[in-house]
C-alpha cells in the first residue's frame, strides 16, 4: 500500500489523530454510550 507523504507536519498529525481515534473508538465500543461520548468530547478538546 502506497502512502503519499503529507505536505506538512500538521497534516501528518491530523492523519495520525484520525487513525488513533478510529482505533480508540473501536476499542471503546464495549463501554456505555454516555461514557464513550464524554470521553470523546474530552479527546476532541485535546486536539
Amino acid at each position: 500500500m502506497k502512502v503519499s507523504w503529507p505536505r506538512n507536519y500538521s497534516e501528518a498529525m491530523v492523519a495520525v489523530q484520525l487513525c488513533l481515534r478510529k482505533a480508540w473508538l473501536l476499542r471503546q465500543r464495549r463501554s456505555s454510550p454516555i461514557q464513550r461520548l464524554s470521553l470523546r468530547v474530552t479527546y476532541d478538546w485535546r486536539i
